[in-house]
């Protein structure tokens, strides 16, 4: 099996790493916030720029996870759900200040938008997690 450079390379520069994810992770959860929006009806451009949405931030959040995975395998999975709440909430609070005053943080920031996000984009995470921590063990096998 093919070794991963990119575990190794993580390994040996941790607080880079670190620094990185925690970039990459907060700039995802303010862009990409809310995945759905459940409180606001959308016409037809805005269904289908909500689907490519939809798509990039299932694909970005399973790579903040894969990264989670390698940075921290060796924290337990409770851990690393506290560091994937931690980054999406200081995300959406980004994104809050960001749109500070502006009409899209009624219906952006509802009650049901907010737990839907957190949960869901917590589930993906600990998926990409998971997904790295198994490829991390088979190639400590081989």
């Amino acid at each position: 099996m093919k070794e991963n450079r990119l575990y190794y390379l993580l390994q040996s520069h941790r607080k880079t790493g670190i620094t990185i994810f925690g970039i990459v992770a907060i700039f995802f959860g303010c862009f990409c916030f809310p995945f759905v929006n459940l409180t606001k009806i959308l016409n037809d451009t805005q269904k289908q720029i909500s689907i490519i949405n939809l798509f990039t931030c299932l694909v970005a959040y399973a790579e903040v996870g894969l990264l989670s995975g390698y940075i921290f395998d060796k924290k337990k999975i409770g851990v690393v759900l506290l560091i994937n709440v931690a980054h999406i909430i200081a995300g959406m609070l980004c994104r809050y200040f960001l749109e500070f005053g502006e009409v899209s943080n009624t219906y952006n920031f509802t009650l049901p938008n907010i737990a839907i996000h957190i949960v869901a984009i917590s589930c993906i995470c600990i998926c990409g997690y998971l997904h790295a921590k198994k490829q991390i063990e088979e190639n400590k096998e081989v």
